[in-house]
């Protein structure tokens, strides 16, 4: 036996027989706390029997024995390696069951495991749970079975079903924002709402079938991509947005996107545009098609841009009670607006270091 395989069996056992310390210290005080919850009730005149029926023994049973997501990746770690070190007195034995075996050992409940090459998925079928193991050391839960309409899995969320509860109750992947790395709408989906839909996946670069999202009954896009910063491509130029009321934040800080086609947006019923395309990376907007007679807010709509060619149609109508908290200072002072000429009579009101070397009129 090399020095290699005997330094790495030693150091499989010192692993094992820290993890074993962890679980032997769980069960004494399993047992102290089962102790003290008896002697406590007999000294209330609580019976033994009364205590057993009432399920106070199971309830402390499995409050401690809840163990963490990151408890939970440990022991799964722990086998596969106890795995590799039998198989140096036995090269033939089986993955699978032995790590099954081994976990169903410790969590003391019903355990499947899946060998995908050197890769395996374990599912724990009690808690409604599955978590893959890479061959480098790395542990992810990949999929709740509790969820009709998406699921995660190796960096990827999938949206898999038209069932719309879900989503119009709100988006509850967020324990998962910060390891998104693409979308895939695998099916048509039509929600009512996208608000906060892909807010804060810091990490998603690429969204894969967005066609298949149906925007005709949403009436909030509001933070629907808001902090997608390493997001480069984004087509939405096939969204019905006729029905939408609040886009606020929409492209916040999408500072990778230098290119973004809103030309076929219907805005006529859009009240809320703050910060709508604040920190954006593009440095041309066509917003020629907005409607703009019924929004409320346009404060920091463009703030932090490097805006060089703005299209404003003639409905970009700016009211007189209209919040603008920032518009006048965030827009570009270089940026050339091309526009009619009530429109930029207006934007010079409200801005007034605007001159009209800014604009360039249109009929």
């Amino acid at each position: 036996m090399t020095i290699t395989r005997i330094a790495c069996i030693m150091n499989l056992k010192f692993t094992k027989e820290k993890y074993d310390k962890k679980k032997k210290s769980k069960a004494i005080t399993l047992v102290a706390l089962i102790i003290t919850i008896i002697i406590l009730l007999i000294l209330a005149t609580v019976s033994i029997s009364l205590i057993i029926n009432s399920g106070i023994i199971n309830n402390a049973k499995n409050s401690v024995d809840k163990y963490s997501d990151e408890e939970i990746a440990e022991q799964i770690k722990l086998a596969y390696s106890e795995h590799e070190m039998a198989k140096f007195t036995d090269n033939n034995i089986d993955m699978q069951n032995y790590i099954q075996t081994r976990l169903q050992e410790v969590f003391n409940q019903s355990i499947s495991v899946q060998q995908e090459g050197k890769n395996i998925k374990i599912f724990f079928n009690d808690i409604n749970k599955k978590y893959k193991y890479y061959s480098n050391g790395k542990v992810r839960e990949v999929f709740d079975p509790t969820n009709t309409y998406w699921r995660f899995e190796d960096g990827i969320i999938y949206f898999r079903a038209t069932n719309l509860e879900g989503y119009n109750k709100g988006y509850d992947w967020g324990q998962h924002r910060k390891d998104i790395e693409k979308v895939i709408i695998e099916e048509l989906v039509a929600p009512t709402s996208a608000y906060n839909m892909f807010y804060q996946c810091y990490n998603l670069k690429k969204i894969e079938n967005l066609k298949n999202l149906h925007t005709e009954n949403i009436t909030t896009m509001h933070s629907m991509f808001d902090g997608c910063g390493k997001l480069e491509d984004l087509d939405v130029s096939n969204f019905d947005t006729s029905n939408v009321t609040s886009m606020g934040a929409m492209f916040l800080n999408c500072k990778q996107i230098t290119s973004l086609d809103v030309s076929n947006f219907d805005t006529s019923n859009v009240t809320y545009m703050a910060a709508m395309f604040q920190g954006l990376g593009t440095t041309k907007l066509d917003l020629s098609s907005f409607d703009t007679k019924n929004v409320d807010n346009i404060a920091s709509m463009f703030s932090g841009t490097p805006l060089e060619e703005l299209k404003l149609g003639r409905n970009f109508i700016l009211k007189e009670t209209i919040t603008t908290n920032g518009f006048e200072f965030n827009i570009p002072k270089s940026v050339k607006i091309i526009t009619t000429r009530n429109i930029a009579d207006r934007i010079k009101q409200i801005k007034n270091t605007f001159t009209e070397n800014n604009f360039e009129i249109i009929n």
